[in-house]
């Protein structure tokens, strides 16, 4: 083999190489970006349900079962929750077609206050609105 035969076919390694290295490198931003959407989704999806706690057909709940004002706060903290989780469903839409890393870093930075929000809801969810007091094993489960 001549060596400008054999730089050639180097050259053509390595530059496969480097489409093989972008290529999975948007990949994996994208896989990112789809599994930001299922969370803000999810947490759509939880907002609602949320909202439509109603205290009078919670009595199944027992001593768990909010009273007026705490379903009021509920409904607040879900509100917040759903618009935050709208944002982030726009933020991982948008870098789920665009693939580029501005958008992908902006999807993930919407991810935060969803997850905030998310355990906010789902401690006056779970955390049976005070009555117990848990919160601590709760916070922990949650953001591990």
């Amino acid at each position: 083999m001549q060596p400008a035969a054999g730089a050639a076919v180097n050259a053509g390694a390595a530059a496969r190489a480097r489409l093989q290295i972008v290529a999975e490198a948007k990949r994996r931003r994208v896989n990112a970006a789809t599994a930001l959407f299922v969370i803000g989704c999810a947490a759509a999806v939880l907002a609602l349900f949320a909202m439509t706690v109603d205290p009078a057909n919670s009595g199944f709940l027992g001593p768990c079962a909010p009273t007026d004002e705490e379903a009021a706060d509920l409904r607040a903290a879900s509100e917040l929750l759903l618009l935050a989780a709208a944002a982030q469903l726009l933020g991982a839409t948008t870098a789920r077609y665009t693939a580029a890393w501005p958008f992908s870093l902006f999807a993930c930075a919407l991810a935060f206050p969803v997850s905030y929000r998310a355990y906010v809801v789902l401690r006056m969810l779970v955390g049976c609105h005070g009555h117990v007091g848990h919160s601590a094993t709760l916070a922990v489960h949650f953001w591990a």
